[in-house]
């Protein structure tokens, strides 16, 4: 018999972030070359208030690297 381990309740979807096609500027605007394929993540998760519940507030991020 093997022990039984927690599982963890910040796991979640899977998401797979690719390589920037260009420069990016951080100052809020899209139209950076560089943000084209960029992995767009709206589902997010409040721990606080709550456990896991779905905000209230939409958010948008946007993900990649360089």
């Amino acid at each position: 018999m093997s022990p039984a381990f927690p599982q963890s309740s910040l796991a979640g979807d899977t998401i797979h972030i690719s390589r920037a096609t260009g420069p990016i500027t951080i100052d809020g605007d899209l139209s950076d070359e560089g943000w084209n394929g960029a992995t767009r993540v709206e589902k997010w998760y409040e721990i606080n208030p709550g456990d896991n519940n779905e905000p209230s507030v939409k958010s948008v991020g946007m993900a990649t690297y360089d």
